[in-house]
């Protein structure tokens, strides 16, 4: 696999496991596995972890193939305090540690905390890019923060690091110095299949291609202008993705091309596509290489809130929150939040917890802040664990009463977010 946006996408591979695996299971993994990633796969701690370290992982949709170009979202969660690196091995023994990245440089998890690869709201993505085969990734945890492999070893590749030891030699040298150095740590392996995409995909995405070098293929320079060109009409999902493309920077060299991208949404949001008149929103909401204009966001992400987008509808609920390039009204951010939050956005549920919390617009209600955060967790919005050591005290404790209520946490009703009230939650988020 590539080492760009390619091989971030080790990282879901990482995230099938939730469990360590058996006899049985490894033995498959290893068979079905090229002769230099099996080294790797067959490393694992010779003994158990002194302070019982385990870690867990999995990915949106829980999917054991991806076809080429679609885009996935990892998640790890240890159950002690723990360092995590994600390693990548292609499928010819090049490795690549995908986790910590560019944007991701502390590596550090609290127990029961959940980690997600990329973060909401991150300027980069998980894609799947090819070729075909089997990818091998490994999750490690360590207790301390030293790196696993010194830097003197790595070389950059785009956001992440290319190891320049082979699978073999990097498998002897992580056991030496884990023996050596008397580390505690776990290990989980595991690897799933990219596949083929679809043909009319291909089609209608066959200009975007670039080669390994990141040159483009084909008719790429009136592609990316803006010019469709002869042919078929392209569809909406089609142009869509050509300005994610360009948003992300995939395939392009010196990184994102904001006015590219813009170009596309336009032709994408002329065909009714919701999620490219945000995008538009965003770009000019933040003045992402063009003025910034909160008034233009607000109608794009109006145009996109009726088709039903609750990303859209969230953000109006922010910009008539704060007043930003709108007269500030709560009671419309209020009514939008609401809107989007029945609809099951996660994000709504957060920022409605937020409101309830304080009393922002309304009266403070602890109950209602936690039924809505809670909420969130269940719709997927893990972000929301990061906000519960800032709620009041109050709504503290009817998060924890609420989690016991369920049947997820038996500790103390004091209001005091430890592993106990973290292991409760990430509990509850994965039972939905």
């Amino acid at each position: 696999m590539k080492p760009t946006t390619t091989a971030l996408l080790a990282a879901a591979a990482a995230a099938l496991t939730l469990a360590p695996l058996g006899l049985a299971e490894a033995r498959s993994l290893t068979r079905d596995l090229s002769v230099e990633q099996r080294p790797l796969a067959d490393w694992r701690p010779a003994r158990p972890s002194p302070s019982g370290l385990t870690v867990r992982a999995w990915l949106d949709g829980g999917k054991e193939s991806y076809r080429i170009g679609e885009t996935v979202t990892v998640f790890v969660r240890p159950n002690r305090d723990a360092y995590i690196t994600l390693l990548d091995v292609g499928t010819s023994g090049k490795v690549h540690i995908i986790f910590p990245n560019r944007y991701q440089r502390n590596n550090f998890v609290p127990a029961h905390a959940v980690l997600r690869v990329p973060p909401e709201g991150a300027r980069f993505r998980i894609r799947v890019g090819g070729p075909v085969g089997r990818e091998l990734i490994k999750v490690i945890a360590t207790r301390d923060s030293t790196p696993l492999i010194a830097e003197e070893w790595l070389d950059d590749a785009g956001p992440y690091k290319a190891v320049r030891k082979s699978a073999r030699v990097l498998t002897r040298d992580l056991a030496i110095e884990f023996d050596r150095e008397g580390k505690d740590f776990a290990v989980t392996n595991m690897a799933f299949e990219i596949i083929e995409r679809d043909a009319a995909l291909d089609e209608e995405d066959e200009e975007d291609e670039a080669d390994e070098e990141g040159r483009p293929r084909r008719r790429r320079t009136a592609a990316w202008s803006g010019d469709v060109g002869a042919g078929a009409p392209i569809s909406a999902g089609a142009l869509f993705r050509k300005g994610e493309r360009a948003f992300y920077g995939e395939g392009l060299r010196g990184g994102p091309d904001i006015r590219a991208a813009l170009g596309w949404y336009r032709k994408a949001a002329e065909k009714g596509h919701g999620l490219a008149m945000v995008r538009i929103g965003e770009i000019f909401e933040k003045g992402m290489d063009v003025d910034r204009d909160p008034m233009r966001a607000e109608r794009w992400y109006r145009k996109a809130a009726a088709l039903g987008n609750t990303q859209a509808m969230v953000r109006l609920a922010v910009l008539y929150g704060r007043g930003i390039g709108v007269r500030r009204n709560p009671v419309e951010a209020l009514a939008w939040l609401n809107r989007a939050a029945k609809a099951g956005d996660g994000a709504a549920h957060v920022n409605l917890a937020r409101m309830y919390d304080r009393g922002e617009g309304l009266s403070a209600d602890p109950e209602a802040a936690a039924r809505h955060l809670l909420a969130a967790i269940r719709a997927g919005a893990w972000s929301a664990q990061e906000d519960v050591p800032h709620l009041s005290a109050a709504t503290r404790r009817a998060v924890q009463r609420l989690l016991r209520e369920a049947g997820y946490y038996r500790g103390a009703i004091d209001g005091k977010i430890g592993p106990e009230t973290r292991a409760a939650l990430a509990d509850y988020g994965m039972a939905g």
